[in-house]
């Protein structure tokens, strides 16, 4: 992720990323528009994140830690469910927003340089903050216009005796009773 602070050009790379907590949101709705549109509504979520991380802008390298908190999320996705040639259902996200009431992210880096890059904590935090909307719907984008068509496949193809016992030639058929 590129960043850009009074004057100081650079990169940061982020991995190992896992959430450390998770509150589901206050608020869930899911809306089904005609003809083929899917609205999805998250209210007031929070998630806990943790990292490492390596700040590269020459000829200064930064690696270290962090920790961050997004409170207050409030997520709203409208998605079009279409169909190709082949009748294989897909999905594109039409529309993403996200609204965040709070956000921290704690930096422990490491190395000689670390209390220098402490001292720009406030306002990585600003930019984080300013981002973190357009970063969390690209990657939602990104999982649901990769992934929806494997779900649809998979749903289309249940074998429903499977998940049903079969009944004995003696039971009674369920609708002639």
């Amino acid at each position: 992720m590129p960043f850009s602070q009074i004057g100081i050009n650079g990169i940061v790379n982020l991995k190992n990323m896992h959430v450390k907590n998770y509150r589901s949101p206050q608020v869930s709705v899911l809306n089904f528009l005609p003809p083929s549109h899917v609205v999805l509504g998250l209210e007031n979520l929070d998630i806990g994140l943790g990292s490492e991380f390596t700040a590269n802008a020459v000829p200064i390298v930064v690696e270290g830690s962090l920790v961050g908190t997004i409170t207050g999320m409030t997520v709203a996705l409208t998605t079009e469910l279409l169909t190709d040639v082949t009748g294989k259902m897909n999905a594109v996200v039409r529309n993403c927003s996200a609204l965040i009431a709070n956000s921290h992210i704690t930096l422990n880096p490491t190395g000689p340089m670390a209390i220098f890059v402490k001292t720009f904590e406030p306002m990585i935090n600003d930019s984080v903050r300013q981002r973190i909307p357009e970063m969390f719907c690209s990657r939602l984008q990104n999982l649901i216009e990769k992934n929806i068509s494997k779900l649809f496949e998979f749903i289309t193809r249940i074998n429903l005796e499977d998940y049903f016992p079969k009944m004995k030639n003696g039971e009674r058929d369920v609708m002639n009773m």
